[in-house]
């Protein structure tokens, strides 16, 4: 609670997924509960159901929609998505909430599968760099160039254009459009 944490923007919705659930768990002390917990356990993944509620509903490509980024970090709205935890029970149904700015949204389909590594490196200067890297499926696209396995980030995109009613799903399939992600490139710096 006394660092400044910076991460990555849209169409990445790692960093507003990071900022929502470090600020919809503030008012539990998670120092006190422990890391080995079941409790803590329970709180962090109640509040991804939440963050990822809202990727699913309002993230996308901003240079192809209107992505609501300051409305999904304000701090008023982090904080009631945050009443809706509780440590004793589970949420039965998560819904995108509605934050300042964000049109009526229903979350896409997706046909994402686990295939995403990463690792990050400082050294003793505090130089920093990070690798991600995301094929996709068994071997991405099933093809190979100069030694490379090349990816298929089209299941990164929703499947469906449309919702039920006809309204645009924000990370629909089209030409030049970047896929969502949920890389979370982030920094945490101390004063």
């Amino acid at each position: 609670r006394s660092y400044k944490v910076c991460s990555m923007g849209p169409p990445s919705s790692g960093g507003i997924a990071v900022i929502q659930i470090l600020g919809q768990l503030q008012r539990f002390d998670l120092a006190a509960l422990g890391a080995d917990n079941p409790v803590a356990w329970h709180l962090l993944a109640e509040s991804e159901r939440l963050a990822f509620a809202d990727r699913a509903a309002f993230v996308g490509d901003p240079d192809f929609v209107q992505v609501p980024t300051a409305g999904l970090i304000d701090a008023g709205y982090i904080r009631a998505r945050g009443e809706l935890i509780s440590a004793s029970s589970t949420m039965a149904k998560v819904s995108a909430g509605r934050p300042r700015g964000a049109p009526p949204r229903k979350a896409g389909t997706s046909n994402e599968v686990p295939s995403t590594s990463h690792f990050s490196a400082v050294d003793a200067r505090g130089n920093v760099a990070a690798l991600t890297s995301t094929v996709e499926g068994s071997f991405g696209s099933g093809l190979i160039s100069g030694g490379f396995v090349l990816n298929n980030e089209l299941t990164d995109f929703s499947l469906a254009p449309t919702d039920a009613q006809g309204q645009p799903i924000a990370n629909r399939l089209q030409p030049g459009k970047r896929p969502r992600s949920s890389m979370a490139p982030t920094l945490v710096f101390d004063q």
